[in-house]
């Protein structure tokens, strides 16, 4: 019996890298666009974000542009990523509060833009586009995601 109990406290213990506050993180979504002339592995972008976060030392949760580091103090971060948002902010915890990077569990999307404008299907009698489509995510949509509209009629299909 001793023995069973002494295996649960151990895993309790700060020893394992949770410390007392690993349930209670506050999940902050942050958005990464990779600059367009980026060749640099999403993944690879993704854990320099968050090295990024934990040496601010701390993050407003707040929705918003992430500052960026300079090509000085960071030039991975500088030549790759273009511009960073937390979004998706929730009530876990007051807004704009300061949250330090131990309470935060970071959700990091990285993307890149795609540069070309969307193709025209034309319809042959009259040369009038039939349709227009674009790869997303697309540079011509870039910061006005909430602004569309889907249509949510099910009777076309």
């Amino acid at each position: 019996g001793a023995v069973a109990m002494d295996m649960d406290l151990a895993g309790d213990s700060p020893a394992d890298g949770g410390g007392p506050h690993a349930g209670e993180k506050i999940p902050i979504v942050v958005e990464v666009c990779m600059r367009s002339t980026s060749t640099a592995r999403q993944d690879d972008v993704r854990d320099a974000i968050e090295v990024y976060l934990e040496d601010l030392g701390s993050v407003i949760y707040a929705e918003g542009p992430l500052a960026m580091p300079s090509a000085e103090d960071d030039p991975y971060l500088h030549a790759h990523v273009e511009s960073a948002r937390v979004t998706d902010i929730g009530e876990d915890a007051q807004l704009g509060a300061t949250l330090l990077t131990w309470m935060i569990e970071p959700v990091i999307y990285v993307f890149q833009l795609d540069e070309d404008g969307g193709g025209e299907e034309m319809d042959g009698e009259d040369d009038i586009a039939t349709y227009k489509e674009w790869p997303l995510p697309n540079r011509d949509f870039h910061g006005q995601w909430e602004a569309l509209v889907f249509d949510d009629d099910d009777d076309d299909d």
